[in-house]
């Protein structure tokens, strides 16, 4: 991405190919003792879990506003919002937490 200025970035949720790209950015760290293949395998039945599903598990990548499903972007992370269940009628407000960011 070389020197674009922060402010022509913006954090926008992944497409499906930049998923693929931010998982082969971090196969190195995130799967280690892993091949390549199997890494992705992984991360794709992580998909079809529970822990996944209806929107939980979300990519995000810090790219250019001008390109926003660009490859080169700058960063990935992954926000998770868990899901609650509760038997006495409490309010449980959805609260996202950053699983990881990856800066390649």
């Amino acid at each position: 991405m070389g020197t674009t200025p922060l402010a022509s970035l913006s954090l926008f949720v992944a497409t499906p190919d930049q998923i693929l790209e931010s998982r082969r950015r971090t196969a190195l760290h995130w799967g280690r003792g892993l091949l390549l293949e199997e890494y992705l395998a992984r991360e794709e039945f992580i998909d079809k879990q529970e822990v996944a599903r209806d929107g939980r598990l979300i990519t995000w990548v810090l790219a250019p506003r001008s390109d926003p499903t660009s490859l080169d972007f700058l960063s990935s992370c992954k926000t998770y919002v868990p899901a609650y269940s509760s038997s006495q009628n409490l309010t449980l407000r959805p609260h996202y937490t950053i699983d990881s960011v990856v800066m390649a």
